[in-house]
């Protein structure tokens, strides 16, 4: 098949997946409205884990306990402005007017940014029950030991 006859086809295939108000695909409506991004929230996620995980994810310089609180604070900020675009994006498609969710995204994503610190909280926990795994294991193993040793 030559170029021509392809590049016709695929005009073809263009109009009629870009035609919108067709019955066959009423059930996958046009959206004119901002949507959220993948790379976005894939971002938030990579600022939130430097704020909580600081030395582990970012550079040695953010965590040095004289410019910790300069970087958190910074990452915090650019994760708020993420997400609340991204939850503006996500309530503009339950309202009719988008203007209207412009407030409500904001407190959403503050309320978020407010629970980082008991997140924080909530993962050094699990990082603690993971450090004293090992521990535990060893002595159960020794203390059990016996039992199988002796079968």
């Amino acid at each position: 098949m030559n170029r021509t006859k392809i590049l016709e086809e695929i005009q073809k295939n263009v109009e009629l997946l870009s035609t919108t108000g067709l019955e066959a695909y009423k059930y996958i409506p046009l959206h004119q409205k901002p949507s959220p991004s993948v790379t976005a929230l894939r971002e938030i996620m990579n600022l939130l884990r430097k704020v909580i995980f600081p030395g582990f994810f970012g550079t040695e310089q953010e965590a040095q306990t004289d410019s910790i609180q300069y970087y958190t604070g910074v990452y915090l900020e650019q994760a708020y402005d993420l997400l609340q675009e991204q939850i503006y994006n996500g309530l503009c498609f339950e309202v009719e007017r988008c203007c209207d969710s412009k407030d409500r995204a904001s407190e959403i994503a503050i309320a978020f940014i407010n629970k980082v610190p008991h997140i924080k909280y909530l993962l050094s926990t699990d990082v603690k029950a993971i450090l004293d795994a090992p521990v535990r294991l060893f002595s159960v193993i020794r203390q059990f030991m016996p039992f199988f040793i002796s079968a």
